[in-house]
């Protein structure tokens, strides 16, 4: 963490923001590579959601932008982590992540299977209601990770089973957006 705090150096966006980002990054490059044993048969790898919190134009963007760049382009991470960045419902999120160059809905982990999902404005992302409710309600089923495949089934898009999944979030929002957009009670 040292190193990158000391490559992002000094700047108007809050050290802890790019502390946090810094750490983020470091899960979605390690991914399922790296993992503890919590108990026998279950491997917790370091999957981070996180979200950072604060008044609009401060700099959250720009952390999350600045973790980003080793991520995308021609860095050596870019061809281990996958990035969604953007607007998504769950059925969407988890089709995304199942599908394999054979096709989708397989058991088997494809390239989409371990996800950077971005969020630079929570707000946009998730919109409010019942289409937040629901991607809350599915990322906090995934956090943990199963020894086991996930399936969603929806009327119109069939279903989306996947497998060896996992799934980091970067987020930035300031705290009334964060309310209109996660209910209080998640």
């Amino acid at each position: 963490m040292l190193l990158y705090t000391h490559h992002v150096g000094q700047s108007e966006v809050p050290t802890v923001y790019h502390y946090y980002c810094g750490l983020a990054l470091l899960a979605a490059c390690a991914a399922d590579r790296v993992w503890y044993v919590k108990r026998p048969g279950f491997r917790l790898t370091p999957n981070l959601y996180t979200f950072l919190l604060g008044p609009s134009a401060i700099g959250k963007g720009d952390a999350i932008d600045e973790a980003l760049k080793f991520v995308i382009g021609d860095a050596p991470a870019a061809a281990r982590v996958h990035l969604y960045a953007g607007d998504a419902t769950a059925p969407a999120l988890l089709r995304h992540m199942a599908w394999t160059p054979k096709g989708w809905d397989r058991a088997t982990p494809g390239p989409h299977a371990r996800v950077l999902f971005v969020t630079p404005e929570l707000g946009m992302s998730l919109g409010r209601g019942e289409k937040a409710e629901m991607l809350i309600k599915t990322t906090t089923e995934m956090f943990n990770g199963r020894p086991y495949p996930l399936s969603k089934a929806t009327v119109t898009r069939g279903e989306a089973t996947l497998g060896g999944y996992q799934l980091n979030w970067r987020a930035g929002t300031n705290a009334r957006w964060l309310h209109d957009s996660v209910p209080y009670d998640s």
